[in-house]
């Protein structure tokens, strides 16, 4: 292995929100850092020369920038012109990039036209992290009105629908079915999130069964209407153990240039034991996580993504993992039967609009 070919790129420190939940918060309260323009090109430069030109490691891209924070919208000049400069090494050195703008929603950078233009020309996959309908997302995030205008804005500029990243927490549980319906309304893709650090207890697990069991009866009605993409979903028909590439083809770099297994551990208390290297110097030495993700290879949860991070903070505070598990089977539970008919649904309506092409004589869309 050449090097990692994906990076979370924290290009601020700084933040325009408060989540109640967030990671970051904390430990970011006293520094206001941005990532410097020679930074991100140097990031940019650091994955292409680990990238091979005849592989292709997401879709028809050989590597990944995700443009993170903080609030990336806050460092927007330096971001623009990385966008710029990652793109000119197709020509130069035959390397595509997949980029990806996750930004809160709450402001535009001024002017917002330009803003809006450069996602367009650049070809950014854009995700919003929203938490719901108005009285969900206002009670971790605040400004719900003011992020659905964005949302709407950016969605008519684009053409394309906007991600919508929506995180379930104790407190919101109650209202999951109500923000997907939400939520679907604004965009065709939902990604749908547990902040599995929360205070997750028995008495939910009811409540996530029947949240995600309405939820799960939407999407279906909605999958006749029109084609929505839901995480959860595919996960569930896609099965499999969701194998998470932290700290070897992913990793998160810091505002200074710093490497860690990915984003997350950058805010670990202990986080000099995980820093992996830096952009001058490149990776020093890989971390491994197999022992963590052993027990879960054989399990039948499918629709989980293990993460490391958050397995090694809840060890550190309890240790032990079950309601990080509990949650995710009682979601499996009542969700797979349901993901399963979509499925073979889908699978039926696709044969026979072949079967009719093939009755009028039409040809198979492989064919010459």
């Amino acid at each position: 292995m050449k090097g990692p070919t994906t990076a979370y790129m924290l290009v601020t420190n700084r933040c325009n929100m408060r989540c109640k939940y967030c990671y970051e918060r904390d430990f970011f309260k006293d520094m206001t850092q941005d990532m410097t323009l020679e930074t991100m090109n140097k990031t940019s430069d650091f994955l292409a020369g680990n990238a091979d030109p005849n592989k292709f490691t997401q879709g028809d891209n050989h590597a990944s920038i995700f443009y993170f924070g903080g609030e990336p919208t806050l460092n927007w000049k330096n971001v623009k012109e990385n966008i710029i400069y990652t793109r000119s090494l197709k020509e130069k050195l035959g390397i595509k990039f997949a980029l990806y703008f996750l930004t809160n929603g709450l402001r535009m950078p001024d002017p917002p036209e330009d803003f809006l233009e450069t996602l367009k020309k650049y070809n950014l996959a854009v995700q919003v992290s929203i938490d719901g309908c108005k009285q969900a997302h206002d009670s971790t995030r605040g400004n719900f009105d003011e992020v659905c205008d964005n949302i709407k804005t950016m969605t008519k500029y684009l053409q394309r629908s906007v991600m919508v990243r929506m995180t379930v927490t104790p407190d919101n549980i109650d209202l999951a079915y109500e923000s997907f319906v939400t939520l679907n309304k604004l965009s065709c893709q939902v990604a749908l999130t547990l902040a599995l650090e929360s205070d997750w207890q028995d008495k939910h697990i009811e409540t996530v069964k029947r949240e995600f069991k309405k939820i799960m009866n939407y999407y279906r009605k909605s999958m006749v209407m029109r084609p929505i993409k839901f995480n959860i979903a595919e996960k569930l028909v896609k099965g499999g153990f969701n194998f998470c590439h932290t700290g070897s083809n992913m990793v998160g770099i810091t505002v200074d240039g710093d490497l860690y297994p990915c984003h997350r551990f950058i805010f670990h208390e202990n986080r000099e034991n995980w820093k992996m290297g830096d952009l001058s110097t490149g990776v020093k030495r890989y971390p491994d996580f197999s022992k963590i993700f052993r027990p879960c290879e054989a399990c039948e949860c499918t629709v989980c993504h293990p993460c490391p991070s958050s397995m090694i903070s809840n060890n550190m505070r309890v240790g032990k993992l079950a309601k990080y598990c509990d949650v995710y089977k009682a979601i499996q539970e009542s969700c797979e039967p349901i993901a399963r008919g979509i499925h073979d649904y889908n699978l039926e309506q696709v044969l026979l609009k072949f079967m009719a092409g093939i009755m009028k004589g039409s040809k198979c869309p492989n064919e010459s």
